[in-house]
């Protein structure tokens, strides 16, 4: 397995948001639990509204922290949330030497 450097904004421990993430269970389809207190939700998007509420301390501070969301064009959100299909064109040009210039970067500030 690759070991990421803490220095590269896909670093686990620089997800702002990977404390909460790590604290949701999916146990069926319209049932997620808040692993925090153990409230249980119909779908993610209401275990996202009450980390919101209840547990804010599950965001990091820290100073070098990443939001993956601002990444999203790296990591085709748009097509892994299922608002586009994924195409020939996506299909083929996503070619693993298409990461190196980000895997550079990594290393560079790692």
């Amino acid at each position: 397995m690759l070991e990421v450097p803490r220095g590269c904004p896909f670093n686990q421990l620089r997800d702002m948001y990977g404390e909460q993430e790590r604290h949701k269970t999916f146990e069926y389809p319209s049932r997620w639990v808040c692993e925090y207190c153990g409230k249980a939700f119909s779908s993610e998007y209401f275990l996202d509204l009450h980390f919101d509420n209840r547990h804010k301390e599950g965001v990091s501070q820290e100073k070098d922290r990443t939001c993956l969301a601002d990444y999203c064009d790296i990591f085709r959100c748009d097509i892994i949330s299922g608002a586009r299909k994924l195409g020939y064109w996506d299909k083929a040009l996503c070619k693993p030497s298409d990461w190196s210039p980000i895997y550079d970067r990594c290393e560079v500030r790692g």
